[in-house]
């Protein structure tokens, strides 16, 4: 994937609008990009049973570029990009800048250029955006993050992204896509052996999918009526989330998905000290990460192993892991900084119109 130069927000304080879009497997988002900030955020499903997902998206396209008026149009989307293309990973989904540039200029003409991101490469410059106050320190020396030039941003959602970066460069890469360590429950792996007939990559485990997946592979080891119950009556998109919240319920949550959540939050923190050893901090945010800061790091309550826990795991390492600097980004409940992905294509968008 292409090395590209990190937007500043002093830089990108334009008065000309750019229309941000977050494409993933289960919803697409959208904003309008404006002297350095994002408004009028709408979030719609990406593929609503029944419809062709190409043709939902060249729609939205042509109404939010009507709605918009955009000079640039910048689209995150959650699969690897090449020569202006985009095969989306988890949905049957392909995007290209050529026909995304004609469908938004016959919504409005004056639209200049289309360009298509990698969504972890969006959301990584999205987090270089933040305020220091939504960031969160967890491990390593009481130094804030912008004292550091290099950093491995990792973003989750419905799958696992990673972000490099290092002074003004950053690049994103498809570390999801590795094959995953096992861990200590054999017949969660075995699940997955049988559910992705032995390709078994990290973002199986450690993702908003991966959350799930590891609750359905306890179930049938260990049926429970109760969480049955609670995943079936939840869409896809939102099991995680559901699995999350039973988790910080402490004992009064449900028992089985208290254990997948602790499953995930352990393949979490291999992950972590894989990437710490590179020796730049490590910084987690996504929708699974922003929402449960406190549950991963420190559960004193349920007693179970945290992310620092899984770290030190790692026996040969324990004495760099004591001191790799890790953070964690807070949900802030202002979409505005919350959307990451679209803070980033924004931000990437009113850079190239600047230059």
């Amino acid at each position: 994937m292409s090395i590209i130069e990190l937007p500043d927000l002093q830089h990108v304080n334009i008065g000309e609008t750019v229309l941000p879009l977050d494409v993933g497997a289960t919803h697409s988002r959208s904003a309008f990009f404006v002297e350095g900030r994002l408004s009028q955020i709408t979030r719609k499903i990406t593929a609503p049973e029944g419809q062709d997902p190409t043709a939902v998206f060249y729609e939205r396209l042509r109404q939010e570029a009507r709605r918009a008026c955009p000079r640039m149009v910048v689209i995150s989307a959650a699969g690897p990009v090449k020569n202006g293309s985009v095969c989306f990973t988890n949905i049957d989904l392909v995007i290209d800048q050529a026909t995304a540039l004609a469908v938004a200029k016959e919504a409005y003409p004056m639209v200049e250029q289309v360009v298509i991101y990698n969504d972890a490469l969006c959301g990584g410059v999205g987090v270089s955006l933040l305020p220091p106050e939504l960031i969160e320190r967890y491990n390593g020396p009481d130094r804030p993050l912008a004292a550091y030039d290099n950093r491995t941003t990792v973003l989750l959602g419905t799958g696992c992204g990673v972000f490099l970066s290092w002074g003004k460069f950053g690049q994103a890469t498809e570390l999801g896509h590795l094959w995953a360590r096992r861990g200590n429950q054999p017949f969660v792996d075995a699940w997955m052996d049988s559910q992705y007939n032995g390709a078994v990559e990290l973002e199986h485990y450690v993702s908003g999918i991966g959350l799930a997946n590891i609750a359905e592979a306890l179930l049938i080891r260990l049926p429970d009526e109760q969480a049955s119950q609670l995943l079936e009556q939840a869409p896809v998109h939102d099991r995680a989330r559901i699995i999350a919240h039973q988790a910080t319920q402490g004992f009064d949550g449900n028992h089985i998905l208290r254990l997948a959540f602790d499953y995930f939050r352990r393949h979490l923190g291999y992950l972590v000290s894989s990437l710490a050893t590179l020796g730049a901090p490590v910084v987690l945010a996504g929708t699974p990460i922003s929402a449960n800061l406190d549950l991963l790091f420190d559960d004193p309550d349920h007693g179970a192993p945290s992310i620092k826990q899984a770290m030190m795991d790692r026996v040969t390492l324990q004495h760099a892991m004591e001191d790799a600097p890790v953070y964690g980004i807070r949900a802030s409940g202002q979409p505005e900084y919350d959307e990451l992905n679209l803070l980033g294509a924004g931000a990437l968008g009113a850079s190239l119109l600047k230059r």
